[in-house]
């Protein structure tokens, strides 16, 4: 290098990440979509707080606790039915 800013051009292949991302996303979508061909039904967070009869905030924090599980993807907040149904059931067992 002569002491001028000086560009290093690295010549990457970058197909091998890129197959790696695509078997990583196919398995995740895999995941859930053996969860959706289970047969559960799938709630919003309105659907579950109506069951549960408390607020759609107070099934965020049910989320956040720990108590229940966010099934969405992204921001969207859904449930499995078999969910919301064990977590009445363990609520009335405590």
């Amino acid at each position: 290098m002569n002491g001028s800013n000086e560009i290093l051009k690295l010549n990457i292949d970058l197909s091998p990440l890129s197959v790696m991302i695509e078997n990583i996303i196919d398995e995740r979508f895999k995941v859930y979509e053996s969860r959706m061909n289970s047969q559960s039904i799938v709630l919003t967070r309105e659907d579950a707080s109506n069951i549960l009869k408390v607020t759609p905030n107070t099934i965020c924090q049910y989320v956040k606790e720990g108590k229940l599980i966010n099934r969405g993807i992204g921001k969207k907040i859904l449930f499995f039915k078999c969910d919301i149904e064990d977590y009445m059931k363990n609520k009335n067992n405590n």
